[in-house]
């Protein structure tokens, strides 16, 4: 792991080579010849002429384009990143162009990189929250843009490569400013569709898929899997081509990632919270600070050879039924999920005591059988006969598969009341119909019971339970 040793106050603000000589630049107006001062991110200010910018890449966006307002059916397009000279100065950056400009700029650097800019164009952010709406936040009130005919933007070549280096491993934000892992999951109903920061060791990566959208865009998908102190697995989605090449840069279960605001919501397919990253997120890989090396240590100390796993949660896999003792009413039961949400539904297990009092497998198909993507086994919508989950690639292409699968809806009840919302499914409900289903997943904003077993009960057992 490749830990920096500590940093000092000041960065990238030498003006002079070791020998005293001034750094020089280009300026893209005044011919080759013309010198130029390195200017510092923080002395920027509105319309600033001939300035010479250097710094780090800490994020950078794939290139984009949309219709052009002037010449219409023609294309504008443009590339953003965001650079940092100092550990507390970043600015966005937007460079346009045409289409073979802008992919061959795009091509010259990446994530990482130090870079030298030349001759941008200062402006102030837009006012209020426009100002980060479609980029990271920054804490500088400017913002530059970087055109084909004005601009210029080569890879630095100064001698101080050490400084800029030691800046991508500090955070952009507070070291200890971030959610665990388990603070999502709790959490969930309150941060979902928020921007937060996440501190994780990276467990797992996941292969990028290459998709074709439904309007013909092609795309790239990618997930890892992070853990820290509170939860052993965790979904992190890219949609973002730059950032899945950064990503697959990353040591699995060697690397701890400092992620600032990338999104949390809840996933229905998963049932449970994932991030995802966006045009706001900035990572810093193996930041050095004291969270991250406590991090790093628990990762290096973990059993990831002895673990049964559900995403989302420290929690095994379905206990073997005969580790299951706690015995419940129906109305315990609903007194339960009254103070859970849709948000926080770790799993619990235990025995009722019940008649199926009703299993209606005769008012339609519908009832009994569901059809279910092939791809993810998540619900497909009836209406539009596409996959519910929106994190399949079959959502995104539109080349969707189908299979049934028994699913059915029963209710139990005791001498407390009754629960209508219960589904038979897997290997019980094979147990009683006697014809192999799959394993479904449910699309059911309601609390469900999900039968493990289902067996005649001793008549003098259950008597203890319902006097």
């Amino acid at each position: 792991m490749s830990w920096s040793g500590g940093y000092e106050n000041q960065f990238g603000t030498q003006n002079t080579w070791p020998d005293g000589t001034t750094i020089t630049g280009r300026n893209a107006n005044q011919g080759n010849n013309a010198t130029v001062r390195r200017t510092m991110l923080r002395e920027l200010s509105p319309g600033m002429p001939n300035t010479v910018l250097v710094g780090v890449v800490i994020t950078k966006q794939s290139v984009r384009s949309f219709p052009s307002k002037k010449n219409i059916g023609t294309e504008n397009f443009l590339m953003s990143f965001t650079l940092r000279d100092t550990p507390t100065e970043f600015i966005n950056a937007t460079c346009w162009g045409n289409e073979r400009h802008i992919r061959e700029l795009s091509n010259t650097f990446k994530i990482g990189d130090i870079i030298e800019v030349q001759n941008p164009h200062v402006q102030s952010k837009p006012p209020g929250e426009l100002a980060d709406k479609y980029g990271p936040w920054t804490p500088l009130g400017v913002e530059i843009n970087i055109s084909e005919t004005r601009s210029t933007v080569v890879h630095y070549s100064g001698w101080d490569f050490a400084n800029f280096n030691s800046i991508q491993h500090i955070p952009v934000k507070e070291s200890n400013d971030y959610y665990t892992l388990a603070d999502v999951i709790t959490n969930g109903q309150n941060l979902h569709g928020q921007h937060i920061n996440l501190l994780a060791l990276v467990r797992e990566m996941g292969i990028p898929k290459d998709l074709v959208t439904k309007t013909g865009r092609q795309t790239k998908r990618c997930e890892i899997k992070l853990l820290d102190e509170t939860c052993p697995l965790f979904t992190l989605m890219f949609w973002d081509e730059e950032n899945i090449e950064y990503a697959q840069t990353w040591n699995v279960k060697d690397t701890v990632i400092f992620a600032a605001d990338v999104r949390v919501s809840f996933d229905d397919f998963r049932k449970t919270m994932i991030a995802t990253v966006d045009s706001k997120t900035i990572f810093t890989v193996n930041p050095d600070t004291r969270e991250a090396h406590s991090l790093y240590t628990y990762g290096k100390t973990y059993n990831f050879e002895e673990e049964n796993l559900n995403e989302g949660s420290s929690a095994g896999k379905d206990p073997e039924l005969a580790n299951i003792t706690d015995v419940y009413t129906i109305q315990q039961v609903k007194n339960k999920f009254a103070t859970k949400s849709e948000f926080n539904i770790a799993p619990e297990y235990g025995i009722i005591y019940a008649l199926i009092s009703s299993m209606n497998i005769d008012a339609g198909i519908s009832t009994a059988v569901s059809v279910k993507c092939s791809q993810c086994k998540f619900r497909i919508d009836r209406a539009t006969g596409g996959c519910k989950n929106r994190e399949c690639p079959a959502s995104v292409t539109g080349d969707v598969t189908t299979l049934m699968s028994y699913d059915v809806l029963l209710s139990v009840s005791d001498h407390t009341g009754t629960y209508h919302n219960c589904r038979l499914s897997g290997s019980v409900a094979e147990m009683m119909f006697g014809y192999p289903i799959f394993q479904p997943h449910f699309d059911n904003q309601k609390p469900i019971l999900r039968i493990l077993s289902c067996n005649l009960a001793d008549p003098y057992e259950a008597v203890k339970y319902i006097q």
